[in-house]
């Protein structure tokens, strides 16, 4: 049976995965493992290894990835707390394996239908908190909608701006129908994403939303002008929400406390962890701790600390900034690679318009997540990086450097 090939099988469940990785990560908790674990058996069954290790090869941006774990890898070599160290890799797992089976076994046309599964599920996850945050619907006690937050925050930056594009996308082709759908979308998430407390979110749709608009001026001026007015309506009307008038208030309280040396709340411990981090990039310059020691060489910096550092930003699980994270972890060999990953995927030869602007979005959201949190380290955003990293590698591919490969179904 056509449908019942390895290619094809690979092709619906990668669906699935994509579509159900949106949602709420207490929703069937255990699917991207036991599916990358099944997608990983069919593609070695589906078999042309060669040819996909040689389309592999002459991608740098998969390069980079692989170079940038093996030095993660490499960094317990040094590591004194190994078992620290093991925990912090193994946020990557088996999920990685996705990237080389999407890259070498998806489709083009079907690559974008991936991209719309996504998007999919953000938009029902959206879509059943406001139902649940205004008393319309009840959830079973062990579906948990709002935590956690910040990891889920880029997904709906991500698909708003899928959504927008594909508004004026099909706009310009006349179908009315669909692009109103995906107008209604956008406002959906816009509106949950400036409702909770997630400022990384925001801040990250606030660099997309002028990043689009420089990309879209050449294109559709007078459309991205009524976008941007009509966005700016809702966006208006969702700061003058209680949840986060408070939370800004807080922030600005925190930068205030900064100013004085003071390193209490959420801004203000990064700013201390960053501080402390600093002295211990300066001692270990090259090859950074290893994965494992950063909390510990953190312990140490602030016990012999003269700036008065508060003694509980030891006791953080990382240094709440990914590039720092990295820097301190496997030194400055470490942060070129994880550099050479963002420069490798805005460099993508993209032909799809409103795919490449996507990747440029997808780009923004994990420079500002990084600088905000140890975004990598969370599930379930590390899926999604691996399933958006392998697509927009995938749509970047010459067909003529592609594998042949059956169409599903």
């Amino acid at each position: 049976i056509k449908w019942a090939s390895p290619t094809n099988a690979i092709f619906y469940l990668s669906w699935f995965l994509y579509f159900s990785i949106a949602l709420p990560h207490t929703i069937l908790p255990g699917k991207a493992g036991a599916i990358s674990f099944l997608i990983f058996i069919l593609w070695l069954i589906e078999g042309r290894m060669k040819e996909k290790i040689k389309v592999l090869y002459n991608s740098k941006l998969f390069i980079s990835i692989v170079g940038f774990i093996l030095l993660l890898s490499l960094s317990m070599l040094w590591t004194k707390y190994t078992s620290t160290g093991l925990t912090r890799l193994s946020a990557f797992k088996y999920y990685l394996f996705l990237i080389p089976i999407l890259i070498t076994s998806i489709r083009k046309h079907d690559a974008l239908k991936l991209i719309y599964a996504f998007v999919l599920g953000t938009i029902v996850h959206a879509i059943l908190m406001i139902l649940f945050s205004n008393g319309l619907i009840d959830l079973p006690g062990k579906i948990t909608l709002f935590s956690p937050y910040s990891v889920y925050a880029p997904f709906f930056v991500f698909s708003l701006f899928y959504c927008v594009y594909y508004f004026l996308f099909h706009l310009k082709r006349k179908e009315i129908v669909h692009s109103l759908f995906l107008l209604l979308c956008s406002f959906v998430l816009l509106y949950e994403i400036f409702t909770n407390p997630g400022r990384s979110g925001q801040i990250a749709f606030l660099c997309s939303a002028l990043t689009a608009l420089i990309l879209l001026h050449k294109f559709w001026l007078k459309t991205s002008i009524l976008l941007v007015t009509i966005a700016s309506t809702i966006l208006i009307i969702s700061l003058s929400s209680d949840t986060v008038t408070k939370t800004y208030l807080s922030s600005l309280k925190d930068i205030k406390g900064v100013t004085e040396g003071n390193y209490n709340g959420s801004w203000g411990a990064r700013w201390g962890l960053l501080v402390t981090n600093t002295k211990v990039i300066i001692n270990n310059p090259l090859i950074g701790v290893g994965l494992g020691d950063t909390q510990d060489a953190m312990q140490r910096v602030i016990a012999r600390s003269n700036d008065h550092a508060p003694y509980y930003l030891a006791f953080f699980d990382g240094s709440h900034n990914y590039y720092i994270t990295i820097f301190t972890s496997a030194g400055i060999l470490g942060f070129i690679t994880y550099i050479l990953i963002h420069i490798f995927l805005y460099r993508l030869p993209i032909k799809n318009h409103e795919i490449k602007h996507l990747s440029l979005i997808f780009l923004i959201i994990l420079i500002i997540t990084s600088i905000s949190d140890d975004i990598l380290m969370y599930k379930p955003f590390n899926v999604f990086f691996a399933i958006m990293i392998a697509l927009f590698i995938n749509l970047s591919l010459p067909d003529d450097k592609k594998l042949t490969i059956e169409k599903p179904g």
